[in-house]
């Protein structure tokens, strides 16, 4: 007898409960999706598919849920002249249902090791950059155990663990990092807390 009512009771309640159940049903799907070999070569294609013909970029062994934690073997960055920063062994969990509200949240990012062979070549573009509708990004914890700088880019090569966070809008952020030295060759990196120069 409920079910009679329902489908010919009024006509909005069975419009939102089929509004309902079909929201439910995409998210399910897309859930169950997130976790599959084809998400991940998805996330992979469209990003790679971003690349232009001055950077690009690779990523390899992208592993686990794309809607919460997962981890990835290596990024690499090129330009022309080839591969000027690689990134290895990254883990990262976010959560995917801060988007609604316009806000970008990594939970925790953990990376064993950023090496930056060189600086990149970038040429001048004449496009213009494109909105977003994130207007709010945090980064709740950080940790690298290793940045690399290659011999020539701040001074001598020098190796450095990074932690820290990160709290921004579009117009203004705060950003607490703690870079401490491996291995002290040389002078210290120059860090600049707002423009170098001023």
């Amino acid at each position: 007898m409920s079910w009679v009512r329902f489908f010919f009771g009024p006509a909005w309640r069975r419009y939102v409960t089929i509004t309902v159940l079909v929201v439910v049903g995409l998210l399910l799907a897309l859930r169950l999706f997130a976790v599959t070999p084809m998400a991940r070569s998805f996330v992979v294609n469209q990003i790679e598919s971003a690349n232009s013909s001055e950077q690009s970029i690779e990523i390899e062994g992208l592993r686990g849920d794309m809607l919460g934690r997962f981890s990835v073997d290596r990024i690499t960055l090129a330009d022309a002249e080839g591969i000027w920063l690689s990134i290895d062994d990254l883990d990262l969990a976010w959560a995917p249902l801060a988007l609604i509200s316009g806000e970008m949240r990594v939970k925790a990012l953990d990376v064993r090791e950023i090496n930056m062979r060189r600086q990149p070549s970038f040429q001048p573009s004449d496009r213009e950059t494109q909105s977003t509708f994130m207007d709010r990004y945090r980064l709740e914890a950080l940790q690298v155990d290793r940045v690399i700088f290659a011999n020539g880019i701040v001074g001598p090569a020098q190796a450095y663990t990074l932690s820290g966070t990160l709290d921004a809008t579009n117009s203004m952020g705060v950003a607490v990092l703690n870079l401490q030295p491996i291995v002290a060759v040389g002078d210290p990196p120059r860090v600049c807390p707002r423009r170098c120069g001023e």
